[in-house]
């Protein structure tokens, strides 16, 4: 019986035919489905997919037919084989997402009865979530909206029957009070439902691409390619105040081994790994947390040197905060870190080899540098401060151009030759100095620094604060921090790059305090964003219990009851939402409020009207009960049609319907004195 009558409900829905407002519906939401994926599809399926979409706007407004079936499935064929050799696979996230959106651009032209028009709002349901996998800033959460209005205007247009007709106004009025009706339930929802850590799924192996920040290598160019990135890598909070900026060094890969150009980390980085890190602690440490955008890969950005961090993550040899799983969402850790500290005093011969280990036949100048000051029989501290002071008595600039380097001794020739560099430049090559002046060494990338919120009271690091600098390893006390970037432009490490670099470098116009007002807008926005992070991104598994413990909920029966009770509130409060308006409406309607005086008289007669019962009928009913006020009446109910539903409402006939009302309820009030 169930299937029965669910292949007739498939038959009716198959047998409607889609109006021509329901295609226009259907041709606008595909629009807009297709406008937030613009700067990451193919430039070829953007072509495609406008032409498709053209086609069908304009047989919407010439009555043309639809693109033919014909052309249809070569398009559909020849778009799957681009897909494939674009992104060398067709399930992944960006070929994915690229190839339901090319789907139903063609499902779009084929589109005739109501089931092929509720498919089409099914998939662009799904489609709304799909830039979400890309990014989750404030202004998607506003194209969220827009979208689920759109698709629900199409609902409506592909739902109404093809008789019926109703002006954009008004089913774009219908779409947004439903999706506004929803936000309540969507909040209970969001608050109270069980999170879980990561993300829902997992996306095949395209979706850690196009993310920015450090990639774990290092060569000439690989950081001052960030330097002119001003977007955020991760925000912290420090409740017991922000240290000076010469002690933020946040820590990320550590690189140990040198092939003569690459700096590259040899410790595996997968989970189950080395996590023993002799460290003794010289003076108090510093607790803090860290908002950190996602960047696709396992590590974690902690101050230097990191003592305690997330349940979800280790600490490895090298002294690095790696998660279990990569960073794919906004992740917001605890963390207790040590400024001041010893860390690995003692070292086994076998890694003393590593760290001094040199590319056989790579920058023969730089070596023979370092070997010079090896042979001289300095102390090791007096063959550091040898490298330092090569870097600060020659002329070397800091800048983000340093212009190409020879590629077989790029250290040789920014030693000797160029002299212009970043970060990763000075950090390379004193290391590579350092292992051939017999001193264990290895790079440390992370980013220094950062620009203090006043509005919000954090610390924002951003893309640009990456940055690279050197371990040199010393027996009896360990591992020891040694910036040469310092040597050279002092002003980076004290107060950031902004200040470091020359006012026509490039840098973004929005971050120089000299800018005040585009200065200030950025740090608003930029506050907004850390709320929006916190409470709406980060809202995971430990934030939902610290906010719902406020409450009293700890538990799964006492969240179980929440979200009934929440619910039930939701529930009521849009079924006042509803309601309420119409009374208001109908209280001062003047229309509304004759018609329902002329009702309430007569109920006192037991004339009143019967639930959904016209006033039309309503007035044939009273004619053969009341032949006295039949022909009034039905005047009135003739009247109160008119203007209830007519398209305007001329005074007189308003001032007529209430002289009706007064005038046929004195004659009843006669005719029963009587």
């Amino acid at each position: 019986m169930l299937n029965q009558r669910n292949r007739k409900t498939s038959s009716r829905h198959a047998a409607v035919l889609l109006s021509p407002t329901a295609h226009g519906w259907l041709t606008a939401m595909a629009a807009v489905l297709v406008l937030p994926h613009l700067g990451r599809l193919p430039l070829w399926e953007i072509a495609l997919l406008a032409v498709i979409l053209g086609w069908k706007f304009i047989s919407l407004g010439t009555g043309r037919k639809p693109m033919p079936g014909r052309l249809r499935l070569p398009l559909a064929l020849a778009g799957t084989v681009g897909l494939w050799l674009t992104h060398g696979m067709v399930l992944g996230r960006n070929s994915g997402v690229a190839t339901i959106l090319l789907l139903a651009a063609l499902k779009l032209q084929e589109a005739h009865t109501r089931r092929d028009g509720l498919v089409l709002v099914n998939l662009g349901w799904f489609l709304i979530a799909t830039p979400f996998l890309f990014t989750q800033g404030i202004p998607w959460a506003f194209y969220l909206v827009t979208a689920a209005t759109t698709v629900t205007a199409a609902l409506i247009a592909v739902t109404l029957p093809p008789p019926i007709h109703l002006p954009t106004r008004t089913v774009l009025r219908q779409a947004g009070t439903s999706v506004v009706l929803g936000l309540p339930l969507m909040l209970v929802l969001f608050v109270l439902f069980p999170r879980i850590p990561g993300p829902l799924w997992r996306m095949p192996a395209d979706a850690g691409r196009s993310l920015t920040g450090l990639d774990g290598e290092m060569s000439p160019g690989s950081i001052s390619r960030l330097g002119r990135s001003a977007a955020t890598a991760f925000r912290a909070d420090f409740p017991e105040g922000i240290p000076p900026a010469p002690e933020l060094y946040w820590r990320g890969p550590v690189l140990e081994s040198f092939d003569g150009r690459t700096w590259k980390a040899v410790e595996n980085p997968a989970p189950g790994g080395p996590s023993a890190v002799d460290v003794e602690v010289l003076a108090k440490s510093i607790p803090y947390a860290v908002a950190l955008q996602p960047h696709g890969r396992l590590w974690l950005f902690a101050l230097d040197l990191p003592l305690t961090g997330p349940d979800d993550a280790r600490r490895s040899a090298t002294g690095q905060m790696l998660a279990r799983r990569p960073v794919e969402t906004v992740r917001r850790d605890r963390f207790t870190s040590a400024i001041r500290y010893r860390f690995t005093p003692e070292m086994p011969p076998d890694e003393n080899r590593r760290f001094t280990a040199l590319p056989a036949g790579r920058n023969p100048g730089a070596v023979k540098l370092g070997r010079r000051w090896l042979q001289s029989g300095l102390p090791p501290e007096e063959r550091i401060r040898r490298g330092l002071t090569y870097f600060s008595t020659n002329p070397f600039v800091y800048t983000l151009e340093p212009g190409l380097m020879n590629p077989t001794n790029p250290v040789d020739d920014f030693l000797f030759n160029i002299r212009r560099g970043f970060c990763e430049h000075y950090a390379g090559a004193f290391t590579l100095l350092m292992r051939a002046a017999g001193i264990p060494a290895r790079v440390v990338t992370g980013y220094q620094g950062g620009e203090r919120n006043p509005m919000g009271g954090h610390l924002i690091v951003r893309q640009l604060d990456a940055h690279a600098w050197t371990e040199v390893w010393l027996a009896g006390q360990g591992w020891r921090r040694i910036d040469p970037t310092a040597a050279v432009s002092p002003t980076r490490i004290a107060a950031g790059i902004a200040d470091a670099l020359p006012p026509d470098t490039g840098l973004p116009y929005f971050i120089d305090p000299a800018n005040r007002l585009a200065h200030r807008l950025t740090l608003v926005w930029d506050t907004v964003n850390s709320r929006w992070n916190h409470w709406v991104l980060g809202y995971g598994p430990e934030l939902q219990r610290e906010f719902l413990s406020r409450f009293g909920i700890r538990d799964w029966q006492t969240t179980a009851a929440a979200i009934t009770v929440g619910f039930l509130v939701a529930g009521l409060l849009v079924a006042m939402l509803l309601i309420l308006p119409g009374r208001v409406g109908r209280r001062h309607d003047p229309i509304i409020t004759a018609y329902a005086r002329f009702c309430r008289r007569l109920g006192r007669h037991g004339l009143a009207p019967h639930p959904g019962e016209p006033p039309l009928a309503h007035a044939h009913r009273i004619g053969t009960v009341r032949p006295d006020i039949s022909a009034a009446a039905m005047n009135i109910a003739v009247l109160y049609n008119r203007l209830r539903y007519g398209t305007n409402r001329p005074p007189e006939l308003v001032k007529r319907l209430h002289q009706l009302v007064r005038e046929t309820t004195v004659a009843r009030r006669q005719a029963r004195n009587r």
